[in-house]
């Protein structure tokens, strides 16, 4: 950009005229556009192509400027630094390298109104290569809409609501876009913000350990304050983080979605309003030193993995129609993380038991006897995993009352046949037998009757070695009938 060029530029963009379809060339010397180069309160840019190094817009502090581009392609960096105007807008870009919107010092950046939208007036939306940053800025209206990256990061740190609002309906809106490896750190969003239908993208990999592979980023949400929030039908693909945010009031994650190798995850996270989680379906979620103050709720939800570690329900959690599949099939057995499993399914059986869900509540506390099972050793624990292993063996943890009852009629033969052979070993085989060993098997059921059901009448058992599958038998009869009779209770309140 020669010195004509340059002051035919500085003209145009204090015209207070639309500059449309200019292509401008920028070198480093000549890329600085300071306040005491603007003397026009509007400047709007269409269809124009930013070559190039870098425009930068430096030090405005003009309330009543609003500059604009629709339908224009940087390739250039385009920079704010140190501005306080009025507004500044994106319409329908089509290209761009980097836009950067910052403040160089301790101070912010200040806009009334800050608007970066694709598919404005139904054009398409173009696809982004680019990285897009806004630090240390304080906005009263902030929309971006339709932002579609397919590389490059957005950064969105150290912004905050400008004070002065008191307009209870003014809300920030992050909707319908795709942002590439987001970033939104040290924010304060002291209004109704909302990221709906947000497509949350990363490469990160994620090896078959559900390991971190080093040196990716992901998107991330650290130390956010959130007054009302909403992300209802976004996507987070592969790993997203939420870390130490705070949501102050309503906070509605419904119908979340992310791919089979997702994983979403909060940690030291405060909710102290509503929180809504329903009908998402997601591969792992993961909360770990969060706490939820106020009703929470899980309903219809379909997740292949849910954890909750360190997790405090003040209030009560819902949880009906919950579909975790790792405990349906049960394959969660089988994970090396089954304490995390133990810690989780108690959280959700304690939840259960709130909410008086009775059916759900035996349903999550068989999986916490299983986990439970499953953790103990017999070498270290072998009394309280005997007993488990008998409970798993009889009713599947209390799941089944046709397997209790299978079970006492199976173990009552294998006893009763080692006391009828005790009883008659000295006697040759008679298949007319059978009707004794028949009337005496079920006799062998009262389990309070201590004579010999092979006898007539009130006759103890003479025999010492007839006694011991005797009352072993009686032993494992009346542990099958009770864990029976604890199967059909269990819906009972």
């Amino acid at each position: 950009m020669t010195a004509d060029e340059r002051q035919n530029f500085l003209e145009l963009i204090n015209s207070g005229k639309s500059i449309i379809g200019y292509t401008f060339d920028f070198f480093k010397e000549e890329n600085i556009i300071d306040e005491s180069l603007i003397t026009t309160n509007l400047i709007h840019f269409k269809d124009c192509i930013f070559n190039k190094n870098e425009l930068v817009f430096q030090g405005l502090n003009n309330k009543n400027l609003s500059i604009s581009f629709q339908h224009c392609e940087f390739n250039c960096e385009i920079n704010f630094y140190n501005c306080k105007i009025k507004n500044l807008m994106f319409f329908d870009i089509k290209k761009i390298t980097k836009i950067d919107i910052r403040t160089l010092g301790n101070d912010f950046c200040e806009f009334d109104t800050f608007s970066f939208i694709n598919g404005f007036s139904e054009n398409p939306i173009y696809k982004l290569n680019g990285d897009i940053s806004i630090r240390k800025c304080i906005f009263k209206n902030l929309r971006i809409e339709k932002i579609k990256q397919i590389n490059g990061s957005f950064s969105f740190i150290y912004n905050i609501t400008d004070k002065a609002i008191s307009d209870d309906y003014i809300e920030w809106k992050f909707n319908d876009c795709q942002l590439s490896f987001a970033n939104f750190t040290n924010n304060r969003f002291d209004k109704k913000v909302s990221f709906r239908n947000v497509f949350f993208y990363n490469n990160v990999l994620i090896n078959n350990k559900n390991e971190i592979e080093p040196n990716k980023g992901h998107p991330l949400f650290l130390n956010n304050y959130f007054e009302n929030v909403s992300f209802t039908n976004s996507q987070f693909i592969k790993l997203s983080e939420f870390i130490s945010c705070h949501f102050n009031s309503r906070a509605d994650f419904s119908n979340l979605k992310n791919h089979e190798d997702g994983i979403l995850l909060f940690s030291d996270c405060d909710f102290n309003g509503v929180t809504y989680f329903n009908d998402c379906v997601l591969n792992i979620l993961n909360f770990s030193q969060c706490s939820f103050k106020k009703t929470t709720s899980f309903n219809n939800s379909k997740l292949n993995k849910l954890f909750f570690i360190q997790v405090k329900f003040d209030n009560v959690a819902y949880f009906d129609y919950t579909q975790i599949n790792s405990l349906l099939n049960n394959s969660y057995l089988q994970s090396n993380q089954i304490r995390y499993w133990k810690i989780t399914i108690r959280t959700i059986k304690q939840e259960l038991q709130k909410t008086e869900n009775r059916i759900d509540y035996n349903r999550f506390k068989s999986y916490e006897m299983a986990t439970y099972f499953k953790e103990l050793s017999w070498k270290n624990n072998f009394m309280d995993k005997s007993i488990l292993y008998m409970t798993k063996l009889s009713t599947d943890f209390g799941n089944s009352w046709t397997k209790a009852l299978i079970f006492t009629l199976l173990i009552a033969l294998f006893f009763f046949s080692i006391f009828f052979i005790s009883e008659n070993y000295n006697n040759s085989f008679d298949i007319g037998n059978w009707q004794d060993f028949a009337k005496g098997y079920i006799r062998f059921f009262l389990i309070t009757d201590f004579y010999s059901p092979l006898e007539e009448g009130r006759t103890y058992i003479k025999s010492f070695w007839s006694w011991i599958p005797f009352i072993f038998g009686k032993i494992f009869i009346a542990f099958g009938i009770y864990e029976m009779i604890q199967s059909f209770r269990k819906f009972k309140v």
